[in-house]
C-alpha cells in the first residue's frame, strides 16, 4: 500500500490537484479543470471525504485522515501519478496538471495549440499571431523542443507521451497547459481575438445549403454568402444556429470556443477548423479552395 501524507496541505487543493491530474474518462472533459473552491463544495457534500470518481476521472481515494492510499488513484491514472501530483501541489501551490498526457493527440496539433494559447510578448512586428497545425510540422522537423517561438514563451518538451507543463504555465497562466490540451482533445475550435460576427459569416459561407433560399443575397461560386455586416444582425438575435437560410451550421458562439462536430457532420470533418484557420491567417470569410 502506497500511503502519500497531505497534512501539511489544503484538502480541497489536494482534491482539486487529483481530479486535474487523472485521466479523462469519455466526457469528462466537458468539466475538464476543477478549482479549489468547487472542490472545497464537494467537499462539503462527500462529509467522509471520500471520492470514487468525479465527472468521469476515476480517483478511488480517501481524504479524511493525513494521509491517503494512492494505491488504486495510480492503478486507474498512472503508476507514482498521485505522489507526482501531490509534490506538485506542494511544491508549486498549483492544482493544475503537472505533467499532461499527449500520448493520443498529434503532437503538431498540440504544438500549434500551445503556441495559439500562449501570451504574445511582442508589440506588433513580423510575429507569427496564429499557428496552423501544418505550420507546426515544419517546427517539428528540427525538434520537439520549444522554448520560445516568434513571441510566445512555450518552453515544452514534447518528444514522449506526457509533458511537463509548470514553465508553460508560469509564462502564460495556471492551468493554461492543462485548459489548452484538453479544448485541442475535445475537438473544441478556439476563436478568442476574433469578431464573432466574421467567425459566423465564414462559417455560414463554407456551409452547405439544404436548398437554394428565398431570399438570395449575392451569387458567390454557385452559393450565396452573408456579409460580416449581415452576421452581426443575426448574432443581435441570439449566439446559438442551426440553421441560416438553409445553410446548416448547427453551432454555439456564446464562448471563446465552440464545438465544430455538428457543422462537420453535414459539411465535411474538419470544415470548421479550416475556416478559422483560414479567418485567422487571411481575414477573408470566402469560401476555402
Amino acid at each position: 500500500m502506497a500511503t502519500i501524507n497531505i497534512a501539511d496541505l489544503n484538502k480541497a487543493a489536494v482534491l482539486a490537484a487529483l481530479y486535474n491530474n487523472a485521466k479523462p474518462q469519455g466526457k469528462s472533459w466537458l468539466w475538464y479543470r476543477m478549482t479549489i473552491k468547487q472542490a472545497q463544495a464537494l467537499l462539503v457534500t462527500h462529509v467522509d471525504f471520500k471520492f470514487d470518481g468525479v465527472n468521469n476521472r476515476v480517483l478511488k481515494v480517501d481524504l479524511s485522515g493525513e494521509e491517503f492510499d494512492s494505491s488504486l488513484y495510480d492503478l486507474h491514472n498512472g503508476t507514482g501519478k498521485a505522489e507526482r501530483t501531490v509534490n506538485h501541489l506542494r511544491e508549486t501551490g498549483f492544482v493544475e496538471c503537472s505533467n499532461i498526457d499527449i500520448a493520443d493527440l498529434d503532437k503538431a496539433a498540440v504544438l500549434a495549440a500551445l503556441f495559439n494559447g500562449a501570451k504574445p510578448q511582442g508589440n506588433g512586428g513580423n510575429y507569427l499571431r496564429w499557428m496552423s497545425t501544418k505550420k507546426a510540422r515544419s517546427f517539428q522537423v528540427r525538434t520537439y523542443k520549444f522554448g520560445c517561438e516568434s513571441d510566445r514563451i512555450l518552453k515544452v518538451d514534447l518528444s514522449g507521451e506526457e509533458f511537463d507543463s509548470s514553465l508553460y504555465d508560469r509564462h502564460n497562466g495556471e492551468g493554461m497547459a492543462d485548459r489548452v490540451v484538453n479544448r485541442l482533445r475535445a475537438g473544441y475550435i478556439d476563436i478568442s481575438g476574433l469578431d464573432k460576427a466574421a467567425v459566423l459569416a465564414a462559417l455560414y459561407c463554407n456551409a452547405k445549403s439544404l436548398r437554394m433560399p428565398r431570399k438570395v443575397y449575392v451569387p458567390y461560386s454557385g452559393r450565396i454568402f452573408i456579409t460580416i455586416e449581415q452576421a452581426q444582425s443575426y448574432l443581435d438575435g441570439g449566439l446559438t444556429f442551426d440553421t441560416i437560410e438553409d445553410h446548416v451550421l448547427r453551432i454555439d458562439l456564446s464562448g471563446e470556443e465552440f464545438n465544430p462536430s455538428r457543422y462537420d457532420r453535414f459539411n465535411g470533418a474538419g470544415k470548421a477548423q479550416r475556416v478559422i484557420e483560414h479567418l485567422r491567417m487571411t481575414g477573408s470569410i470566402s469560401l476555402l479552395t
